[in-house]
């Protein structure tokens, strides 16, 4: 069986780092990216199963990115976990369409849990 891939974008390098452990630990194949630059990436062909996507990206909105992918055709069926330690990111999710959502800090059983429910290995 082929591993699930997942696109983690964080701006902050260790949370890229400690997500990435985290699932190549459980058996998935993992892309990173700090840049926010999502909708370049997918354009440029790679084809996740999931996206776990920070709200705050620096200068870019995960929120409004989230949005935009779940407007165009191409991407709207890739699930998206929005992670953030914004307070109102129940209401952030929802408006943008993403299937889930997880607040900073979690522990690594809680993230998993929520991948899981979302694509079935």
């Amino acid at each position: 069986m082929l591993n699930k891939k997942i696109l983690v974008v964080d701006d902050q390098q260790d949370m890229l780092f400690m997500m990435k452990a985290i699932l190549i630990r459980y058996g998935f194949e993992v892309i990173t990216d700090s840049t926010g630059d999502v909708i370049n990436i997918l354009e440029e062909g790679l084809e996740p199963d999931l996206i776990i996507l920070d709200i705050n990206l620096g200068d870019k909105d995960g929120g409004d990115i989230c949005l935009a992918l779940k407007q165009q055709q191409s991407t709207k069926h890739i699930p998206i976990i929005l992670v953030s330690a914004v307070m109102d990111l129940l209401k952030i999710s929802g408006e943008c369409g993403a299937e889930d959502f997880l607040a900073k800090p979690f522990e690594a059983p809680q993230l998993i849990n929520k991948i899981h429910n979302l694509v079935a290995a």
